[in-house]
């Protein structure tokens, strides 16, 4: 493999760490993790839904969603009720103050989500998640074959 072909590879990881780093800078902002933001907007979006479903969005460790929204239970932010037809799996159904929490962390950062692809413009930024989607179904392709032909 040639230096300049490693070098966007190594570009392209930064890039999507820079990004990351970006969101766990405002989730810090907002006394949570990166992973509890990722499970917010999961719930603002989806709600209600289950501990299944969240990981199955986020790519999270089932102990890491339950962590997660556990702590939301206790802290009076989600009810969890039966899913009709499945004894295991609970609904998680945010509360008004879910509702109002994950609004006061959520809208501000959306609001800032859409000045940035103001900026880039909606075109650029459709691109943008049309070749992040690419990348990332290529790349665990990629992987699984690594790991299958072990």
């Amino acid at each position: 493999m040639n230096l300049t072909r490693r070098i966007f590879q190594n570009d392209a990881s930064i890039i999507i760490n820079k990004t990351r780093s970006a969101y766990t800078g405002w989730a810090r902002k907002n006394r949570l993790s990166y992973y509890e933001l990722l499970v917010l907007g999961v719930l603002h979006k989806a709600a209600p839904c289950t501990q299944k479903q969240i990981c199955g969005v986020c790519g999270l460790p089932k102990q890491t969603v339950n962590r997660i929204t556990s702590a939301l239970v206790k802290a009076g932010h989600l009810e969890v009720s039966p899913v009709e037809g499945n004894k295991k799996e609970k609904n998680l159904n945010l509360t008004e103050e879910g509702k109002e929490h994950i609004a006061k962390v959520l809208v501000p950062l959306q609001e800032l989500e859409q000045a940035a692809i103001r900026k880039m413009g909606e075109d650029a930024f459709q691109m943008f998640l049309d070749m992040i989607q690419l990348y990332r179904i290529s790349l665990e392709a990629e992987i699984l074959n690594l790991e299958y032909s072990k």
